[in-house]
């Protein structure tokens, strides 16, 4: 009797199957935090002495603030896109004036704002190059006497310029791990202001400090 032979092919095994990899996200996303601000001082002097200069005043405050953000850089096009919001921690200016009327201490008060924050940027091989600024961020205040000296209002964007001068506008960090960056830069300058009455000759110092933290999701 012949007896019949069967072969039964194994089923394919499923590890030995070859499968598609997922394809990664088109968007790569970090969010952020900063801290930091402007530090300020000026020494002015009239120029009108006779014998002594009819106003001297020194002055100096800070304008702090923190703010967070998120972003999205395309893996194809590397373009970076994001949004962030922040407030101000701080925001003074004290005056020490000595002029016809005596000698006066004054603390200026200050009103600021909420604001938005802005960036833009692009991606390149490893790095991305990004530029924060809070555009609509404002402190401001009331004319104010000090004896006869009056400090006049004077709005202004103190945390954009003092985030620009420090270099926020060109930071280049890494794509896979950006870390944390520390911003810091001082200035000392002269210059008349002429605008004044009497016209006096100013002696100013800024510092500009900023603490970013980048992280990638």
């Amino acid at each position: 009797m012949a007896l019949a032979c069967v072969l039964v092919a194994a089923a394919p095994s499923v590890a030995n199957e070859a499968k598609k990899p997922k394809p990664k996200p088109r968007l790569i996303h970090y969010t952020g935090s900063a801290r930091g601000g402007l530090d300020w001082q000026e020494h002015r002097v009239s120029q009108d002495a006779n014998p002594t200069p009819s106003v001297v005043v020194d002055q100096n405050g800070e304008d702090k603030g923190v703010f967070t953000f998120s972003f999205t850089v395309d893996r194809k096009t590397g373009k970076v896109t994001g949004t962030g919001k922040g407030s101000y921690t701080s925001a003074t200016w004290h005056l020490q004036v000595t002029d016809s009327a005596g000698a006066f201490t004054c603390d200026i008060p200050i009103q600021t704002n909420h604001y938005l924050v802005k960036l833009t940027g692009k991606a390149a091989g490893s790095r991305i190059k990004l530029a924060l600024s809070v555009p609509n961020a404002q402190d401001t205040n009331d004319d104010t006497p000090c004896g006869d000296y009056t400090a006049y209002s004077t709005p202004s964007n103190s945390l954009d310029y003092a985030l620009k001068s420090a270099g926020g506008r060109k930071l280049n960090v890494s794509k896979a791990s950006p870390g944390a960056l520390s911003l810091t830069k001082d200035s000392t300058y002269s210059y008349v202001d002429s605008e004044a009455n009497p016209v006096v000759n100013v002696d100013a110092t800024e510092s500009y400090a900023w603490s970013i933290t980048i992280r990638r999701r």
